[in-house]
């Protein structure tokens, strides 16, 4: 069976989002059949040591049948610039799979400040690593076509902050920015890229 992994902010002594995160594992655990028996409490004890002067640090666990392993790292965020529309309507990714080839084949030969935006048949989801968030002018708007349903990209739609919506990708232009969401990247952290960074 293949492995999973999760990967969690930690700032300031906390793990940012940990009900979104332990809610996907479980998810996960309930639809493969198997605990791993993580231990959240310890990990929540542990960030608590993460050197507030380092910054963000990662929380990386990888988990599966076997058990599971984690590991604090120190994050350094991507600084993307452009996009490239690649079409993957036959991918399935529901779950948050440890083995990533698939996705990190789709960037080869791109520069550090380029990534993928993937497509369904057309529909706007997500790039290999983040979702994606659109400013028409008023608000915030999310691909509702995802392949993976972020734990960032869920808790901005529960508390109201973006809204979901299909998006074909000829209405990019009706968009004037962009910004990728995760776990470890939150809404406005990071500048907008204006629509014309989307290279179709």
């Amino acid at each position: 069976m293949s492995r999973f992994i999760e990967t969690l902010r930690v700032e300031n002594g906390r793990i940012s989002l940990l009900s979104y995160h332990k809610g996907r594992v479980e998810r996960t655990q309930s639809h493969f059949g198997f605990q791993a028996g993580i231990d959240w409490e310890k990990w929540e004890e542990n960030a608590l040591m993460w050197p507030k002067n380092q910054g963000i640090a990662k929380l990386r666990i990888v988990y599966g049948v076997e058990g599971y392993k984690g590991e604090f790292l120190p994050y350094a965020p991507l600084q993307i610039e452009k996009l490239h529309l690649v079409e993957a309507s036959s991918w399935e990714y529901s779950y948050k799979y440890e083995d990533r080839t698939f996705l990190e084949n789709t960037k080869k030969g791109f520069a550090d400040n380029e990534e993928v935006l993937l497509c369904k048949a057309g529909l706007i989801a997500e790039s290999s690593f983040a979702n994606i968030v659109f400013w028409n002018g008023e608000k915030w708007i999310t691909p509702l076509d995802v392949f993976l349903e972020g734990t960032r990209r869920q808790f901005l739609l529960d508390q109201g902050k973006v809204e979901a919506r299909r998006i074909q990708a000829n209405e990019l232009r009706t968009f004037s920015h962009w910004q990728l969401i995760n776990a470890l990247r939150d809404l406005d952290e990071f500048p907008s890229q204006p629509i014309a960074g989307i290279l179709q």
